[in-house]
């Protein structure tokens, strides 16, 4: 496997967990997050955690209607 090959497929991997994490309740992430005892894993949740709730906030903003 060629080095731009590997780099392709683990892009496509990660288009397709950012994907699937987009459409999670953030609720239950941030419960999993709190109640996991490895200290990797709750930054790991609360990081996709802070990118789902930023995604969803930059979504809303940038809709025709949105005013503040």
């Amino acid at each position: 496997m060629t080095k731009r090959t590997h780099e392709s497929n683990n892009q496509a991997a990660m288009d397709v967990l950012l994907k699937a994490i987009k459409n999670t309740d953030l609720q239950e992430l941030i419960d999993l997050a709190f109640n996991d005892s490895d200290q990797a894993k709750q930054d790991m949740l609360l990081a996709l955690y802070h990118y789902v709730l930023n995604t969803r906030q930059q979504e809303a903003m940038n809709q025709k209607h949105f005013t503040i």
